[in-house]
């Protein structure tokens, strides 16, 4: 693989994981309402600022940025198949 397409696909990379993780952040914003409802059956507080309910958003981040970065090298470096002549 050559250097420049090397350095293509990491950038790459970053950028969606960065896009991947404000995604994550906007996502667990929005289901903050859900995560209120689940407060009480769980005994956690997983909405809000503290520990476990900023878990929350963290884990939203990695998991988002993870998928979106992942699928992307996963579709860009699949193994070409050799046409049969």
């Amino acid at each position: 693989m050559k250097i420049a397409k090397t350095v293509f696909l990491s950038l790459s990379a970053i950028a969606l994981f960065i896009l991947g993780g404000i995604i994550g952040v906007m996502s667990a914003i929005l289901s903050t309402p859900l995560l209120w409802k689940l407060e009480e059956p769980t005994g956690l507080e997983l909405a809000g600022h503290s520990g476990p309910g900023e878990s929350v958003m963290w884990l939203f981040t990695l998991v988002f940025g993870t998928a979106f970065s992942g699928l992307f090298l996963r579709i860009r470096l699949r193994p070409i198949k050799k046409e049969q002549s």
